[in-house]
């Protein structure tokens, strides 16, 4: 029996990758069922761990979904090793100590294996362990930008922008942020999005300064400042991974956005990581626009499915699929997210 696929209403013969893809994903449910019961059985879940999932699986962010996977286990790994908070805590522990702390376990995890690899490879995971340990010493000082820098950074461009998502300042937020004598207060949006709620709090869009390196993460030096608005700052924080923010798409009584009705919301970190990461509109015909040049915005790919990493997309205004729909009256918004 011929194997076919559905296309914009057409029928024919399906690549051999795509039945491979879609036969694989069809196994991996049959075999691993995702109910609540089964992510309680050991058994279920080690059946899960050695499935290879099919690339559909992570639509257009395979790259994002495996490279934050990959950092967190690293991340567990490394500190799993060695906590680099207990290193912190005692003064008199330097590099030398971290070493000894490091060798000693991957001793107990390679004993078989030669001296010289074992030393090695201890004397790598040092170097970033007791990186740690220093950004956790110093992590009480903050660089602060000096008024020239202020002045540098928000001159740098006729038209200031958050450079994360583009968005574009208020001649007040300006002011404000030069500290300009007698200038007007900043305004709160009439209209705020819908899945993005920035402008219900007077943070949320104004200028400040953010650490492109997060200060807990050793991020320090002026080189190290960009401007953002409140929003972008307050929930990029210090997070460096997908995986440090909630699982699921935050869940809410029925919205629509136009014609299409949601019950959930994305994690606002994830908007924001999106946005930083990709800097540029997904249009799937191509667009040059960039948080450079233009404000991006998150929405789905699939309107049927979750506001989760898989199914969000970035655009710039002119490709954005509901910038009709998208700002709602700010109260509306609010109710909306809890605030």
């Amino acid at each position: 029996m011929a194997v076919t696929c559905h296309r914009r209403m057409s029928i024919r013969s399906c690549p051999k990758g795509e039945v491979v893809s879609i036969d694989k994903l069809a196994h991996i449910f049959d075999t691993a069922p995702q109910t609540p019961e089964a992510a309680w059985n050991y058994g279920e879940v080690t059946k899960l761990a050695s499935l290879q999932l099919p690339d559909t699986v992570f639509g257009d962010d395979e790259s994002l979904l495996k490279g934050d996977q990959h950092r967190l286990w690293l991340r567990w790994f490394l500190e799993g090793l060695a906590s680099p908070h207990i290193l912190a805590g005692d003064p008199n522990n330097g590099r030398l100590e971290v070493f000894n702390v490091v060798f000693r376990r991957i001793t107990q995890l390679y004993s078989t294996i030669d001296h010289f690899r074992r030393y090695s490879l201890a004397n790598k995971l040092t170097d970033l362990l007791f990186a740690d340990v220093q950004r956790i010493r110093r992590s009480t000082h903050r660089d602060y930008a000096s008024k020239a820098t202020r002045t540098a950074l928000i001159s740098a461009s006729p038209a200031p922008r958050c450079y994360l998502c583009g968005y574009v300042f208020s001649q007040e937020a300006c002011d404000a942020f030069r500290q300009v004598k007698g200038s007007n207060p900043v305004r709160l949006p009439a209209l705020v999005d819908i899945l993005r709620p920035r402008g219900l709090k007077d943070r949320e869009i104004k200028i400040e300064i953010e650490h492109i390196v997060p200060v807990a993460s050793g991020g320090s030096g002026q080189t190290n400042l960009r401007l953002a608005c409140g929003w972008c700052n307050i929930y990029k924080s210090s997070k460096v991974s997908l995986y440090e923010a909630a699982f699921m798409p935050a869940r809410t009584s029925a919205f629509f956005v136009g014609t299409h009705r949601l019950h959930e919301l994305p994690q606002r970190f994830w908007t924001v990581r999106l946005l930083a990461l990709k800097g540029k509109c997904q249009h799937q015909a191509g667009c040059s626009a960039t948080a450079a040049d233009a404000e991006l915005f998150i929405a789905l790919r699939d309107w049927s499915g979750s506001p989760n990493p898989t199914n969000l997309a970035v655009y710039c205004e002119r490709h954005d699929p509901v910038a009709a729909d998208r700002m709602l009256p700010a109260a509306t918004v609010d109710a909306l997210w809890g605030h």
